[in-house]
């Protein structure tokens, strides 16, 4: 019973203090819309990176003149790889058909043989694309069988981690600043629609009321402003990304686990600074 009261209570509350719960709920709408943009621009700056590291590729040459066996010795081998996604063999009638398409020319016009040796390009799963990984493979696989050379985009590698590393530094560093901020606003405006009660707070600690008694519509309170406040900015990031897809930017990536964040995340802040706030006005009465 007293918990249906606290329920009926709480939603009451929200409705004699309006000003201060739409300042609330608006704060919060405000604050979730800003931890929306950069989970969704993690996310997609995670997937960017994913993207890139993809496309490095490692090429293992085999001699001009390998023969089949250790040709066919060489792809067990990269097969056999735990690290290894995909092994492509590229003959040397398939790289001079590649040389043909990037340079415009048969290589017989130019030569009289095919002087271009058959190749390996080797994709590596996810959790082993980094230029560390990538050097320990290439000293193992240069071991192999009439391999000749193992060759990799190195430079660009390097360059490229060396940016995601201060790229995702920055944006680590911008996402705790945006909770910092959002969970300090959201405090100090809950804070606002439980002074705008604390003669009520003061009544019904006259009345001889317990403190679980008393918080509990403050309690609902935050839940449900933080609830109101999830849907709503759930709703502008939805249509926001649409028209973002749209016109602006086809390729960006959505998770629908972003919206239970942003649910979660609302309804815990409510929930705790309503807590916090409430307390801090036992003390004083």
């Amino acid at each position: 019973m007293s918990l249906l009261f606290s329920i009926g209570e709480g939603i009451r509350g929200m409705g004699k203090a309006r000003l201060a719960m739409t300042l609330s709920v608006s704060s919060m709408i405000l604050t979730l819309l800003l931890l929306g943009s950069y989970l969704i621009f993690a996310l997609n700056l995670n997937q960017w990176i994913t993207d890139l590291r993809e496309k490095v590729e490692i090429e293992v040459f085999m001699e001009p003149e390998a023969r089949q066996t250790s040709i066919a010795q060489v792809k067990q081998a990269l097969e056999k790889q735990p690290e290894i996604e995909t092994v492509q063999y590229v003959s040397k009638a398939d790289a001079a058909k590649r040389f043909e398409e990037e340079f415009g020319q048969n290589i017989y016009d130019i030569l009289e043989s095919n002087p271009l040796p058959p190749s390996f390009i080797v994709q590596l799963k996810e959790p082993y694309r980094s230029s560390k990984k990538i050097m320990e493979l290439a000293a193992g696989w240069k071991n192999l069988p009439e391999v000749d050379e193992v060759v990799y985009q190195k430079m660009l590698l390097a360059a490229l981690e060396n940016y995601i590393r201060w790229i995702q530094l920055g944006a680590v560093a911008a996402g705790l600043f945006i909770t910092i901020i959002s969970i300090s606003l959201i405090y100090n405006t809950i804070r606002l629609t439980v002074y705008a009660r604390k003669d009520m707070i003061y009544i019904m600690r006259l009345v001889g009321a317990t403190e679980r008694f008393i918080k509990r519509p403050f309690l609902v309170e935050g839940l449900i402003q933080g609830l109101i406040a999830a849907v709503f900015a759930s709703l502008i990031v939805f249509y926001g990304v649409k028209i973002v897809k749209t016109f602006i930017y086809p390729y960006i990536t959505m998770d629908n686990r972003i919206y239970v964040g942003m649910l979660l995340f609302a309804v815990g802040i409510g929930f705790v600074s309503a807590g916090l706030s409430v307390r801090k006005y036992l003390r004083i009465v």
